[in-house]
């Protein structure tokens, strides 16, 4: 009998072969596709949010159910101006509270998940565990501290970054303890899996570790609590960020950008964490067969610590048909 999602997830992070490695893509706004909803409907509204979610791995069976995936959610939650996008992928961030000489201790962050739009995605993430739970891993996203920091400064956390500021080090800290009660919120309700997204692409940062080491070990040290694993998702510019990233205890990876793919495996390997092969953004949009080259080194690594996941999120314009091949393929 085939492995189902749960044993593939499960025998992964338990360092287990398994007869194929599993795929986790990111799926959010390909469900309000699929849907025929508006993203904006379906970020606003749990009972959309869910049945989008649990419909959307119905139809093609990947084995982890993300629970959102907008960057924008803890940001807006703390204040920040966003916009969204003509229906077509979550909101940008476009106005941030901190750029004046506003101090984060300002902000109203005491309980941090009954702001916003996070009760919504409180509320989706239950109906997820209660009804698919069984079946397969569910998982919660959160908005990493670095990314978080940067949203609520704007451009000025860049260049303080940069420059190894003492103020975006303590902003990073301060950052840190929000995405903590949200790691200890998703845990409490039983998430399987905890995904921290960090978008660094645009960040020169001089020690990756130095900045982040601190907060994510707390964010680390609540989910092992609650037995409950991580991954950290990350986009990056060079292969000093990807080193660093697979020294900061995140039970697995998924990176992507320009980087030495077997640098960081082997980094990651010697680190005994888990390391993704991410299935390019043109795999899920193309409408041609072809996807075969693309995962064939994740299926032929099935017991080696591999699994396959989107870059970052699955693009919304994603080809149907190409996700099917994908399962397929994966299935063998």
């Amino acid at each position: 009998m085939a492995q189902n999602s749960r044993e593939l997830v499960t025998n992964l992070f338990k360092g287990k072969a398994s007869e194929r490695p599993p795929f986790c893509p990111w799926v959010c706004s390909f469900a309000a596709k699929l849907e025929q909803v508006q993203v904006k409907s379906m970020l606003s509204d749990p009972g959309i949010l869910s049945r989008a979610l649990s419909n959307a791995h119905k139809l093609f069976g990947y084995d982890t159910l993300l629970n959102h995936f907008d960057p924008s959610l803890e940001a807006e939650a703390l204040g920040c101006e966003i916009k969204w996008q003509e229906d077509s992928w979550p909101p940008v961030v476009t106005g941030h509270p901190l750029e004046d000489m506003t101090e984060f201790y300002d902000l109203e962050t005491e309980g941090i998940e009954k702001k916003g739009r996070i009760p919504i995605v409180i509320e989706a993430t239950k109906r997820l565990i209660l009804t698919k739970k069984k079946e397969v891993p569910i998982a919660a996203m959160i908005t990493g501290p670095l990314t978080l920091a940067k949203h609520l400064k704007g451009d000025a956390f860049s260049r303080q970054l940069e420059s190894e500021d003492e103020e975006a080090l303590d902003l990073v800290e301060d950052t840190g303890s929000i995405c903590l009660k949200l790691c200890r919120a998703y845990c409490e309700l039983g998430v399987d899996i905890i995904v921290i997204a960090e978008n660094m692409q645009d960040l020169v940062i001089p020690n990756v570790s130095s900045v982040l080491a601190s907060p994510l070990k707390s964010i680390f040290n609540v989910s092992r609590f609650y037995n409950v694993n991580s991954i950290l998702i990350g986009k990056i510019s060079d292969d000093k960020q990807a080193i660093s990233i697979c020294r900061l205890g995140a039970d697995a990876v998924s990176l992507s950008g320009g980087f030495n793919i077997a640098d960081a495996q082997e980094k990651a390997r010697e680190n005994n964490i888990y390391f993704s092969i991410t299935v390019p953004d043109t795999a899920f949009l193309r409408t041609d067969a072809g996807n075969d080259d693309l995962i064939k080194l994740a299926i032929k690594a099935g017991d080696s610590g591999l699994f396959l996941s989107s870059e970052w999120e699955v693009p919304r314009g994603t080809n149907v048909n190409s996700m099917h091949e994908i399962m397929k393929i994966v299935r063998g």
